[in-house]
């Protein structure tokens, strides 16, 4: 016991007697997305006595709990929590903030628009997949088999089964489409332009127009940049992209065209569903 105390002496000079935790949960507010948070902060060395703080708290209220095996989530609220700790170097703050789905920061007043399964599928607040099936057509020049090979777009065929994971992050949200096993992965992000967003797949980084009309959205690309240096206008690939709903269900047609008037690229359109359970 005296050499771990010993060991443990050595890593004093690099550390303090603070400690912390944080507990946050997304949620609906009057229709729109909002993140809560606790925080926890821990002087004078007394982070240590913070896990037996619930236990501190259920005995003084023995004599309001009933008997009985059960979970104990509702048993304690947040407040008699704290007041169990008010003898410790312990504070506590909560802080609420926006937490609106990319697409929606980037339309504005036009994200009321969008059909109800377009809004689904951009309000992803952690990760969630959604499948269907897909058609790919490719390009068949030099330059779109050159291009498809360096961002690995999938090759042609119908009916082949899709699945996309979409992630948000802290910084935007990556989308990982699976083409029958075949990934292609991008990351999206805000843009300071306003009805825009930006896409990058590897070195590449474009900026994308979003136009929402006939409860559809339309994408074309705006700019782009390669190791952080601007495209040139004319050596821009041509979108033809849009999103829409038919009965009911998340429909997508995006085209790429190559630049400089030598065709097709690759198009690639299908449908998808939400991998959840409904709610019930």
């Amino acid at each position: 016991m005296r050499f771990i105390q010993w060991c443990a002496n050595l890593f004093l000079p690099f550390g303090t007697d603070r400690g912390g935790m944080r507990v946050a949960v997304i949620g609906r507010k009057g229709g729109e997305f909002r993140q809560r948070e606790w925080r926890l902060i821990a002087e004078a060395g007394h982070g240590p006595y913070i896990p037996a703080v619930v236990v501190r708290t259920l005995l003084r209220q023995l004599k309001q709990l009933p008997p009985g095996a059960r979970a104990c989530l509702a048993e304690l609220t947040r407040e008699q929590i704290e007041e169990a700790m008010s003898d410790l170097s312990v504070r506590t703050e909560i802080i609420e903030s926006d937490r609106s789905p990319l697409f929606q920061s980037a339309l504005g007043d036009n994200w009321s628009e969008l059909p109800p399964c377009l809004q689904d599928f951009h309000s992803v607040q952690d990760i969630e997949s959604f499948s269907g099936r897909a058609r790919v057509e490719r390009g068949k020049s030099l330059t779109a088999r050159l291009i498809s090979w360096l961002f690995r777009f999938p090759v042609g065929g119908n009916e082949i089964p899709l699945t996309v994971k979409v992630i948000r992050t802290s910084g935007g949200e990556t989308w990982e489409r699976s083409f029958a096993g075949h990934i292609l992965r991008s990351f999206c992000a805000p843009a300071i332009s306003s009805q825009c967003y930006q896409e990058r797949f590897g070195l590449f980084n474009f900026e994308l127009n979003l136009v929402v009309e006939n409860n559809s959205m339309s994408m074309t690309v705006r700019r782009g940049w390669f190791l952080g240096l601007p495209i040139p206008e004319f050596l821009l690939p041509r979108s033809n992209s849009r999103e829409y709903a038919e009965e009911g269900l998340f429909h997508f047609d995006i085209t790429l065209s190559a630049p400089l008037g030598t065709g097709l690229i690759v198009r690639y359109c299908g449908h998808l569903t939400p991998d959840r359970l409904p709610a019930s």
